[in-house]
């Protein structure tokens, strides 16, 4: 989903690509948004605690850096991934892994710290730019 820029283009696509849940409602009528919305919003403020940061996240480290590098290496081989899509799925994946280093456990904060990292040095490329720039122009995304 994430090396194929796979978006959705409403509710329905949404759900097929996980990005809505089984009890994320939807609202199809457009004058009924705000209202379902703030509905559904002051039913979830009744039971609300703030949520704790997860603690022993299990992270594979270079063992499976090593195999999703391997799968965006085929996928580029094949056409399927520019070399910047590539670019930015190795990023992904080093911070999912937690790589470089052995399989170990992290906490909510070091996964943050590891993407802010990595979306740093991602977001002032020129080719970020250009995606982020048509996304916003077109709605869709670019493959540069």
């Amino acid at each position: 989903t994430i090396a194929f820029m796979k978006f959705s283009s409403d509710a329905e696509s949404a759900r097929g690509l996980r990005f809505l849940g089984a009890h994320d409602a939807i609202t199809a009528d457009g004058d009924r948004l705000i209202a379902d919305a703030k509905s559904r919003a002051l039913r979830l403020a009744q039971s609300y605690t703030t949520p704790q940061h997860r603690r022993g996240i299990p992270l594979l480290g270079d063992e499976g850096y090593a195999a999703i590098d391997a799968r965006v290496e085929s996928l580029a081989d094949a056409g399927r991934l520019t070399e910047y899509d590539a670019r930015i799925a190795r990023a992904i994946a080093r911070v999912m892994t937690g790589s470089p280093g052995p399989p170990r456990m992290a906490t909510h904060e070091e996964l943050l710290d590891a993407e802010t990292d990595w979306f740093e040095s991602l977001v002032f490329e020129p080719q970020t730019r250009a995606r982020m720039e048509h996304m916003l122009e077109h709605g869709t995304p670019l493959r540069n």
